[in-house]
């Protein structure tokens, strides 16, 4: 149900999706990234084509890819 959500349900969420910085992950342990990577890229899956939101989910993901690979070195 999507009750109490004024009707938007889940697009509310998609609407207020923000882009995940450098700066934020440093302080995330690397199994957090990997989680935090899994659930943008599901999260991206279901967005619009060519949106805003798609834009920041792949902006997102390149960060976390990013910062997983350079504590692979």
């Amino acid at each position: 149900s999507q009750k109490g959500s004024g009707g938007r349900g889940l697009h509310q969420t998609e609407e207020t999706m923000k882009l995940i910085t450098r700066f934020e992950l440093v302080s995330r342990s690397t199994n957090e990234l990997h989680s935090l990577y899994r659930e943008t890229f599901n999260a991206l899956s279901r967005c619009k084509p060519h949106s805003a939101e798609q834009r920041t989910y792949l902006a997102s993901l390149a960060n976390l890819e990013d910062e997983i690979n350079s504590r692979a070195l």
